[in-house]
Parts: C-alpha cells; sequence; structure tokens
C-alpha cells in the first residue's frame, strides 16, 4: 500500500476531515505515515442542531449558525494543535436543503476561515458507500445512514452501488415532527411508521432488497448496538460491524418508546445528547426493518467521513480485499518485518493444507491463521520481553475488516497464544463464548503458526516450502530448502511437546 505523492513527499501528513450534520458535527484528524499507514489521531463531535425548527420556512436559525462556529472554533484549535496540513470540509442535509445556504456559509466562513462543500445527495450517498464498503465484507445488501436530518438509502450488487436515494426525513426533524419532547404516544408513533412507510414506498426499486443484508450507518444506528451491547453484556467493545437480529432492534425499540425523557438519560449505552431524539431515530430505523422484512443489520461505524478519506487515499476507491487492506496497514503502522510476516504466511499454507486432513480445517480456519500470521509480530513494537502479550492486545485493539468480533478474537489468540502464557491466560481476559472445541482448534492453528515462525528462524528465507505425511503416530515433515537450516530446525524441534499434545502424534523433521 502505497499512499499518494501529496502523502508523504516529507515524512508523515495529517488530514481533517469535518462533516457538518443536521444534528451533528464531526471530525476526523487522521495521520499518514511516509510508509503509507494511517490511523486515527483525534475525533470530536459537537452537537449543533441545524435542522432544529427549520420546518417552518426552510432556513438553519441564528442559534444553529452560532453553535456551528463554536464547532469550527474549536476544531480549528485542534487542527492548529495538530499540525494539520490538509482539510475537506463537508456540509450534508440541512444546509443541502436550506434557502438560506448561501449567506450561512459564507458567515460560517467569515468567522471562522473553513469553507465548506455542499454535498449533493449522490455524494453523500458515495462516500458513505465507500467508508462502509472499503471496511467490510459487505458483497450485496443495503446501506442505511440516517442523519439527523435525512435518511439514505444505497443498493449494493457485486460490491458496487446499483441505486441510491435520498429521504428529507431524520432523527431530528422526525422528532419535530412527532415526538415534541414528551414521551411518545402509541398513535404518534403509529403516525411515524406511517409516514416513514409512506416515504418508502415512493422509492420504486426498494422491493427488490426485501430480506438482504442491511448496514447501518449514523448516530442512532450505533447507539442501539451500544445499548444492546450493555445490556447483553458484549464482551467486546467494539461497534464497527456488530450484528443485530431484527428481533433484538425491536426490542431495543420497545424498550425506549416505553421511557420517559428523564429515564432514557439513564439508559446504559446511550448518550445524553441524543437522548431527545433516539426514539424517533430508533423508531424510523424499526420501521424500515420491518417494511423491508430485513433479518440481519450490522453496525458500520465507517461512514461518510471514511469515505472522503479512502477517496483522497486510495489509488483506486474500492479495494478488492477489505480483509488485506487492514492487515497491511497494521502491520506498516506497528513497524512489523512485513518479509518475514510474508514468509510465515507462506510456510502457514504449506503446513495447513498439510495437516488438514487431521482436523477438518475450513475456510475460514485459513482466513484466521493467514492473519495471525501476518500479525504475529506486532508486539515488537512496544517491548520482546512482553511481545506475545502485546500482540494479544494489538490485534483485539485493531480489529481486522471483514472479520467478526469473535473471529477477530481468535485471530488474537493464534497469533500470540504459542508465546509465553498460552492460551488461558489470555482466554480469561473477557467473557467471550468460546467452548472446548474452539479452543482445541485455536491450539492446533497456533502450533501451525509457531512451526511457520520457527522454519523461518534466522530470517533468511532458506526453507521454501513443507511436505506433510501423516500417519497414525506420526506427522513428518520434509523441507525444501537451500543452505544451513540448523536454527530453523532446532526452533522446531522445540514445539514438539506442544505438537504431541495437540495433534497425538511424534513430530518428525526431515531434512
Amino acid at each position: 500500500m502505497t499512499p499518494p505523492p501529496e502523502f508523504s513527499p516529507n515524512g508523515n501528513h495529517k488530514l481533517a476531515i469535518i462533516d457538518l450534520g443536521s444534528n451533528t458535527t464531526r471530525m476526523l484528524i487522521i495521520e499518514v505515515t511516509a510508509n503509507g499507514a494511517y490511523h486515527l489521531v483525534e475525533e470530536d463531535k459537537f452537537v449543533v442542531r441545524l435542522s432544529e425548527g427549520e420546518a417552518k420556512d426552510g432556513e438553519i436559525k441564528m442559534p444553529g449558525l452560532l453553535r456551528a462556529i463554536d464547532a469550527m472554533r474549536l476544531f480549528k484549535g485542534m487542527c492548529e494543535y495538530h499540525g494539520v496540513k490538509d482539510r475537506i470540509a463537508v456540509a450534508t442535509a440541512a444546509v443541502r436543503g436550506a434557502r438560506n445556504q448561501e449567506t450561512f456559509l459564507r458567515k460560517l466562513k467569515e468567522e471562522t476561515g473553513i469553507a465548506f462543500r455542499v454535498l449533493s445527495q449522490e455524494e453523500e450517498a458515495y462516500y458513505g458507500y465507500l467508508g462502509v464498503i472499503n471496511t467490510t465484507s459487505l458483497a450485496d445488501g443495503l446501506i442505511v445512514d440516517l442523519g439527523g436530518g435525512s435518511m439514505e438509502l444505497t443498493a449494493i450488487k457485486g460490491r458496487a452501488i446499483a441505486h441510491s436515494t435520498s429521504i428529507p426525513y431524520g432523527a431530528l426533524n422526525l422528532t419535530e415532527k412527532f415526538i415534541n419532547g414528551e414521551k411518545p404516544s402509541d398513535n404518534k408513533l403509529k403516525d411515524l411508521d406511517a409516514f416513514v412507510k409512506q416515504q418508502l414506498k415512493g422509492v420504486d426499486w426498494l422491493d427488490q432488497y426485501r430480506k438482504s443484508l442491511l448496514y447501518g450507518i449514523g448516530g442512532t444506528i450505533r447507539s442501539i448496538a451500544r445499548i444492546n451491547q450493555r445490556l447483553s453484556n458484549y464482551p467486546f467493545d467494539e461497534l464497527h460491524n456488530y450484528e443485530m437480529s431484527s428481533q433484538v432492534l425491536g426490542s431495543v425499540y420497545n424498550l425506549l418508546k416505553n421511557m420517559t425523557p428523564k429515564e432514557l438519560v439513564d439508559v446504559p449505552g446511550l448518550s445524553r445528547d441524543r437522548t431527545d431524539i433516539i426514539v424517533a431515530g430508533t423508531a424510523a430505523i424499526n420501521t424500515v426493518i420491518k417494511y423491508l422484512e430485513i433479518p440481519t443489520i450490522r453496525v458500520s461505524s465507517s461512514g461518510l467521513r471514511d469515505g472522503l478519506f479512502f477517496h483522497k487515499f486510495l489509488k483506486e476507491p474500492v479495494v478488492a480485499d477489505v480483509s488485506a487492506l487492514a492487515i497491511d496497514n497494521i502491520s506498516r503502522l506497528y513497524g512489523v518485518d512485513i518479509t518475514h510476516a510474508r514468509r510465515v504466511c507462506s510456510l502457514v499454507e504449506s503446513l495447513f493444507e498439510g495437516f488438514k486432513p487431521l482436523n477438518g480445517f475450513t475456510a475460514d480456519h485459513r482466513r484466521i491463521l493467514r492473519a495471525a500470521a501476518m500479525l504475529h509480530e506486532l508486539g515488537y513494537y512496544y517491548d520482546y520481553g512482553k511481545r506475545f502479550n502485546n500482540t494479544f492486545y494489538n490485534v483485539i485493539d485493531n480489529p481486522v475488516y471483514g472479520f467478526s468480533h469473535l473471529d477477530n478474537y481468535r485471530t488474537a489468540l493464534v497469533a500470540a497464544s504459542y508465546g509465553a502464557g498460552g492460551i488461558k491466560s489470555r482466554f480469561m481476559f473477557s467473557n467471550v463464548p468460546l467452548g472446548k472445541d474452539d479452543l482445541k482448534e485455536i491450539k492446533r492453528l497456533s502450533l501451525i503458526l509457531a512451526l511457520a515462525d520457527a522454519f523461518d528462524r534466522s530470517r533468511r528465507g532458506r526453507i521454501s516450502a513443507v511436505n506433510c505425511l501423516l500417519s497414525k503416530n506420526s506427522a513428518v515433515l520434509k523441507l525444501q530448502y537451500k543452505g544451513d537450516i540448523l536454527p530453523e530446525v532446532m526452533s522446531a524441534e522445540e514445539r514438539s511437546g506442544n505438537f504431541k499434545k495437540a495433534f497425538d502424534r511424534e513430530l518428525i523433521i526431515e531434512y
């Protein structure tokens, strides 16, 4: 992964991306390093409520302008502190539909020096699509982005946009239209449901996507997911790619709609600045789910702002392999010896094929093992003596795109568990539902990785492949090599005791 020339002529480069939405404005500051890695440096948000009171005459009111000015002054100061060299500032539905758009943007620039580009409906959908498609395994389905003043619906076929549309109603203006700050009556919620359903019926292509997988973007869907995680004691502190059934989402909606505004303040996982609009937002999402008979909803924490970054950073706007993108980026970020990691990954392939008859390994096991092979030295970045524990936590904290939370956890265990401490000490760090069969598979995958790593012990690339001959009592590994490989063989033979326990066979290395 090589960044475009403007990112890395003289070292690291920082880029700020500001999204001025109807309810909230958010800013990301992303640093791109000279070797092509990128990471989040700063993230902040400010509630601006630009659509507040707008419905009467279609204008952004003075309080909204003043809140936007305060937010941009804050963001500008943060950019100066971090030495940001480049800035992208965009505005979406509330500004796009405002009659006083020109006056609003002029005053905002005069007061803060920040010039905004107003995105069209098509651009907003496109950048949201880039944020999702480059960080998930979505191939066919729907993306729904519910903001404060609009709902973007984007249909995906073969990882490309097939259709998109924007409905000019979101959590904020639906709240003003139907809820008015109090606990909503059943009749009001029925009216909201019927209103959103009527909007959906006006989208002529939408019926083609009934029962599709749906990815949700925006503060409402993130809040629903966070509430469900807290209520269910979910073991991972990660929202991106979190999966819920339609029944689970409906249960969260039923919980929220029966609460008073005062009770909503105490809901675990719900931020206070969203309590007054969460019921209308959740009702809208729930209507979409019911209307389209959606079985499964996944959350994307990557959306418009991430899409703007990918559009500028990537040579091709859509990557073919999101897992490879993530692994490459994490490796560069932590200074992994990528040449060694790729050799280990190649040797892992040889061993995996050879041991497959013993285990019934699947394509998912191969995917986890390959990722673990590429990331098994992440912990070297901090401290060699603590490298295995550090590797484990680094993989947990840097999820691989396209992996479920559980598979990312399995990857962390495989990448780190063949070192000091083993599986047990790390397995206990959270209440993760892994059974005996899972642990047995992780131990075997870890041994395969340990052997592959040993076969490049001196990092000279002298062993190119391994052929496995299996019998009832032994596993004979025949090495394809050149030159002196004594360090590699000795290192591999140190694993023979653990190999015997994991595979119930003697390990024999022939060369």
